[in-house]
C-alpha cells in the first residue's frame, strides 16, 4: 500500500514525525516499509500491509490511525468518528440483496446537476503519486475515498440507467451459467454462477461485477449530469472467488477480500458525495441504505493472563489501558486482579 506523506498529515496534523522517524517506527513496530520515493512535490512511502491488518489498513486513515497510537496522540482528523447518519432518504432508489450473507449492506446516493470535468490539481497530484490515472472529476472522487478511507465506490449515469415511474432499481444476485458482463475496460467475461453481479433490476441485466469491477452499462461521460453513486459491501469469499474465476484482481476486490466493515459503506459514501459537490457542483437529492444484516459492534473477553501468555511477554495492566485507548477501543475492567 503506497501512501502519501502529506496526505497522512491530513489526519495526524502537525506532529507527524519526519518521514525518516516515520519509516522507523512502523519498521520496528507496524508495518515493513518497502521504500520511499519523491514522486512530484510528494513524499510517497511503500507500506507492506500484511492480511491480517488489510481489513483496515488499504486506506491513508488506517494507516494514519496507527501512526497516530504509535506515538500517542489521537487524529486531528478522523472521518470515522464523525455522524454517518444518511439523510435524507429517497424512494426513486431500491435494491433486491438475493443473499444478505453475500451483501452485508447496499448503499447509493442519487446526485443531480453535476458538471464532469477535470479534477482539481491536488487530486490529480495525489493519484498521480500512487500511479491512479486522472480521469474526471467524479471517477477520480470515487478512486481518491477507497485511497483514503478503503471503501470501494462506484457512478452510474442516471440517464442511462433506465427507469421506471418509482425510480431505478438494483439488484445483487449469483450470475446464471453463460451470463455475460462487460467491464470499464471493455473486457467481456463469460460468468459462471460463482461469480456476483450487481444488476439493473428492472431489465435483470447485470450491470457490474459485484466487489470487483464495474460494467460500462451507464458509464458516466463529460455529457452526465445526474449520477447514482454505489457504496456497498461484499463477502470476501464470494468476492475472491468472482474474482479468482475470471483471474480479474482489482483494487476493489483486494479491499473486499480482506473483510471490509460493513459500517464502512456510510463512511465511503458520505465523503464521497461530499468531494463531488465541492468539486463538481450539484446537489444530493437523497440516499438509499438497505442493511439487512446489521449488527452491533461485537463484545471480546480478555483474560489479562492470556494476554500475557499469548504475547510471551508482560505488559503492565496500565500499559494495556493505554495502548487499548490509544488504538481507539472502548473497554471495561470486570475483575481488577
Amino acid at each position: 500500500m503506497k501512501v502519501v506523506y502529506d496526505w497522512l498529515k491530513d489526519y495526524v496534523g502537525e506532529e507527524i514525525p519526519p518521514i525518516e522517524k516515520l519509516e522507523e517506527l512502523f519498521t520496528f513496530h507496524a508495518f515493513e516499509i518497502d521504500g520511499t520515493e519523491k514522486i512530484g512535490k510528494h513524499d510517497v512511502i511503500d507500506v507492506k500491509v500484511l492480511p491480517d491488518r488489510s481489513s483496515d489498513c488499504l486506506c491513508h486513515r488506517g494507516v494514519a490511525h496507527e501512526l497516530a497510537a504509535l506515538i500517542g496522540k489521537p487524529l486531528t482528523k478522523d472521518p470515522l468518528h464523525e455522524s454517518t447518519v444518511l439523510e435524507p432518504k429517497t424512494g426513486k432508489l431500491s435494491v433486491v440483496i438475493e443473499n444478505a450473507e453475500n451483501c452485508k449492506r447496499f448503499s447509493a446516493a442519487l446526485m443531480v446537476g453535476i458538471e464532469i470535468k477535470e479534477s482539481p490539481e491536488w487530486l490529480k497530484q495525489r493519484l498521480e503519486a500512487l500511479g491512479q490515472r486522472s480521469i474526471n472529476n467524479v471517477v477520480d472522487a470515487t478512486n481518491y475515498v477507497m485511497l483514503a478511507l478503503g471503501q470501494p465506490l462506484h457512478a452510474y449515469d442516471a440517464e442511462k440507467f433506465p427507469r421506471d415511474e418509482t425510480g431505478w432499481h438494483f439488484g445483487v444476485r449469483m450470475a446464471r451459467d453463460g451470463e455475460e458482463v462487460t467491464t470499464l475496460s471493455n473486457e467481456t467475461f463469460i460468468c459462471t454462477p460463482r461469480v456476483q453481479f450487481i444488476t439493473d433490476a428492472r431489465g435483470d441485466i447485470p450491470v457490474g461485477i459485484a466487489g470487483v469491477k464495474g460494467g460500462k452499462y451507464a458509464e458516466i461521460n463529460t455529457k452526465t449530469t445526474d449520477i447514482i453513486l454505489e457504496a456497498a459491501n461484499f463477502d470476501p469469499v464470494v468476492t475472491r472467488r468472482s474474482s479468482q474465476t475470471l483471474k480479474l484482481q482489482t483494487d476493489a476486490s483486494k479491499r473486499f477480500e480482506n473483510n471490509l466493515p460493513p459500517e464502512l459503506t456510510a463512511y465511503g459514501l458520505r465523503d464521497c458525495v461530499a468531494l463531488i459537490l465541492e468539486i463538481a457542483g450539484g446537489t444530493c437529492e437523497g440516499y438509499l441504505d438497505n442493511y439487512p444484516t446489521r449488527k452491533g459492534n461485537p463484545v471480546v473477553l480478555v483474560p489479562y493472563a492470556q494476554l500475557t501468555g499469548l504475547l510471551g511477554l508482560t505488559i503492565l495492566k496500565s500499559d494495556t489501558e493505554a495502548i487499548l485507548s490509544r488504538l481507539g477501543f472502548m473497554y471495561e475492567k470486570i475483575v481488577d486482579g
